[in-house]
């Protein structure tokens, strides 16, 4: 069952709420409040369906039922009093690894079957197939129309420099200039669509861990960052899971 079935999100959610950090989002969920728990579901589906992944044995359907039962194990502690205060990320974590291990014990205890799973979530790199290709897709539409093009001449129709510099009315070597710096902004926006900030200070501030994390100002943004960090508890989990996908992407220098 699709956690979209199990869990549907409101029409419209309080505008507010997107500036709220965690523990004020887990308060109202406690005093009754559904379009809080909508919010927290948004800001931690992809690290939850990710981390899911990973222990399901890239079973897609295995991977959705951990983290709907993660999910809704979070909204009824939290309807009763309990639940997490501030780090939901690592709550919601381990509450996925404890259902996806229930899971494979019940996977375990059924009679095999050809093709007991679904395809897999997970590619090579242990990144969800399904998400990264979703954000993939966002971080395009992100971009502007020639660096689109670019990408489109050079990843879709697989064609060298010299051709696209001729689709495109333009030398080779632009060709081939234009087409670095368009890859470099497709994995700096795949990138930063990793995390969602709960404020506009630290949206800015995973802005600036995306640009040190692909060698764009690292020495200027860096000590801002380590600051920023020592004081909020909400951008550690962002920027570690930001360190963790830049590690799968291919260098800035890179064709």
């Amino acid at each position: 069952m699709g956690i979209m079935t199990v869990l549907p999100l409101p029409p419209a959610m309080a505008a507010e709420s997107v500036n709220l950090t965690d523990e004020q989002l887990c308060l109202r969920v406690r005093e009754g409040d559904p379009s809080a728990f909508a919010w927290l579901w948004l800001r931690h589906r992809r690290s939850t369906y990710h981390c899911a992944a990973q222990y399901t044995r890239g079973c897609a359907s295995d991977t959705e039922d951990a983290v709907a039962d993660a999910m809704l194990a979070m909204l009824q502690a939290l309807r009763s009093g309990g639940g997490p205060d501030r780090n939901v990320a690592a709550y919601l974590h381990v509450s996925v690894r404890r259902a996806a291990a229930r899971r494979s014990k019940q996977r375990d205890r059924e009679e095999p079957v050809p093709e007991v799973c679904d395809k897999p979530v997970y590619d090579e790199d242990t990144m969800s197939a399904a998400f990264e290709w979703s954000m993939a897709a966002e971080a395009i539409d992100s971009l502007p129309d020639p660096w689109q093009s670019a990408l489109r001449l050079s990843l879709v129709e697989e064609l060298p420099a010299s051709q696209i510099a001729g689709r495109l009315g333009i030398s080779p070597a632009s060709a081939s200039s234009l087409l670095y710096r368009a890859k470099e902004a497709l994995r700096a926006a795949f990138l930063r669509r990793h995390a969602l900030a709960t404020s506009p200070r630290c949206a800015a501030m995973l802005d600036r861990m995306v640009h040190a994390m692909r060698g764009r100002a690292t020495n200027r943004y860096g000590p801002i960052i380590h600051r920023h960090l020592a004081q909020c508890t909400g951008c550690v989990g962002n920027y570690q899971y930001l360190q963790q996908v830049n590690k799968s992407l291919p260098s800035r220098h890179a064709a």
